[in-house]
């Protein structure tokens, strides 16, 4: 990899020891300079004005050659140790050219350095040294060309928005900045990653109070904690319940483990929970999907308890499993027998929400259902969603419908007289998922942003 040395340049980096023995008229270009030049002269910016000054400088490269030193560039040269593959000279050459343009300095610096061995390439900045959008957008545009080169930044010279830009640019690039306290004339070579985490803590807090798992993957940071984090998310939202258990290893948490078999109600909480995330993502065809998928599920713990018996949906053995419970319920049979949907008699031999539907009706008929508390609770949310969000879920799936929380809020007012809110709070009742709780997604929300500190 290409070691590259990049230096931004100013006023004050061409300097001239004050001791220089040298004809009066070449001390007439340059003038006292501030505590960080120490005796040194820099260009003056009166009598002729800096541009101007600095041009006969160059022009004078012969005479002034060894009486010139640039301190800034030196300095981060010394540091650098072995001699970079590149040098790199970043300066302003506006069109036209501005009174305080650094151009010449380059143009002296450039021819100086060559004459001791080095490579070096000029990078001119033709727009203002003070529009630090543009300059963020050129410094950007710049870094992007050394991509695979290790570089180092001296940014001691230029203006203070250059120095900014090119912070700013530098971030995520694992560039090593070179800076020079003016006073101290202390030295510190660092890549700010601490500052880059805040960053990136802050994007990435921004992400996952929107549940944005997907977007975790585009940042530049390459951490597996967190990846395997966001994998394990994705599967647990997906409601891909085996691959989030096979990922539960590369996370490195034990605690994240499901049971190989869950239970209805367990997995009606995951569905619950990833409903409420789609509905805070705006996702609302997703949103209505796990709605429904609750829904055709809800009665099968209770259908379960009264046939005595696990209800299988078994296409290949011809749902075997489910006729075997019907033979053991005579009475049961004859009633589902008599059912008509429409003019058309109710297909029974297999078990799907209709058929739960007329079982529980069934044993509501004959009162063994009135020790069940939740029952009501069941009945309203079943007649609810029935009543109000079918037909969208359906216009949707079947009519490539389009839908928005207002078209829902509408139908559940118009249909149900109930507020989105209050369904909702019903719903975390049948749960028993608490309204302010994303269950699983807050802890993992907070074991992948400890990965930012």
């Amino acid at each position: 990899m290409k070691k590259i040395l990049i230096a931004t340049l100013g006023n004050r980096d061409i300097q001239l020891s004050a001791n220089a023995n040298l004809p009066v008229k070449f001390h007439d270009l340059f003038e006292k300079g501030g505590s960080d030049t120490g005796q040194n002269l820099i260009i003056r910016k009166s009598g002729g004005g800096f541009l101007n000054n600095s041009k006969e400088v160059f022009e004078n490269y012969e005479a002034l050659q060894h009486e010139i030193s640039f301190p800034m560039v030196e300095t981060y040269l010394s540091k650098l140790g072995n001699k970079p593959d590149l040098v790199v000279l970043i300066s302003t050459k506006q069109e036209p050219l501005d009174a305080q343009d650094c151009h010449y300095v380059v143009l002296f610096l450039k021819k100086w350095l060559e004459q001791r061995g080095h490579i070096v390439d000029y990078y001119p900045l033709e727009c203002s040294p003070v529009d630090f959008p543009e300059l963020v957008n050129v410094f950007s545009m710049f870094y992007d060309g050394y991509r695979d080169s290790q570089l180092y930044v001296g940014n001691s010279g230029g203006t203070p928005d250059m120095r900014a830009a090119s912070y700013a640019a530098g971030f995520f690039r694992n560039i090593q900045f070179i800076t020079i306290q003016a006073r101290s004339r202390q030295v510190n070579l660092t890549n700010y990653a601490a500052q880059e985490k805040l960053v990136l803590r802050h994007v990435v807090e921004n992400m996952l109070a929107n549940f944005d798992y997907n977007g975790l993957f585009l940042l530049p940071f390459d951490d597996e904690k967190v990846k395997s984090l966001a994998q394990y998310a994705l599967a647990r939202l997906s409601l891909d319940f085996e691959t989030a258990n096979a990922l539960v290893q590369k996370t490195g948490d034990n605690s994240l483990s499901l049971p190989e078999i869950m239970e209805i109600r367990e997995k009606e909480k995951e569905v619950w929970i990833s409903a409420k995330i789609k509905f805070h993502q705006n996702a609302w065809g997703d949103y209505l999907w796990r709605l429904f998928l609750i829904q055709d599920n809800l009665w099968i713990p209770l259908v379960e308890k009264k046939m005595g018996g696990v209800i299988v949906f078994n296409k290949k053995s011809k749902y075997a499993e489910w006729n075997s419970l019907l033979e053991k319920k005579p009475d049961l049979e004859k009633f589902l027998n008599e059912q008509y949907i429409g003019t058309r008699k109710l297909d029974f031999s297999k078990p799907v929400k209709i058929v739960f539907d007329h079982v529980i009706k069934f044993y509501e008929k004959n009162g063994a259902l009135n020790l069940e508390p939740t029952l009501p609770l069941y009945l309203d949310l079943d007649k609810i969603m029935t009543a109000s969000l079918r037909d969208l879920r359906n216009g949707v799936a079947h009519n490539y419908k389009g839908i928005n929380r207002a078209i829902i809020e509408t139908e559940l007012k118009a249909n149900s007289g109930i507020a989105i809110q209050a369904f909702h709070q019903k719903i975390a009742e049948h749960t028993g998922v608490p309204e302010n709780s994303y269950g699983v997604f807050d802890y993992l929300n907070s074991k992948i942003l400890d990965c930012f500190t």
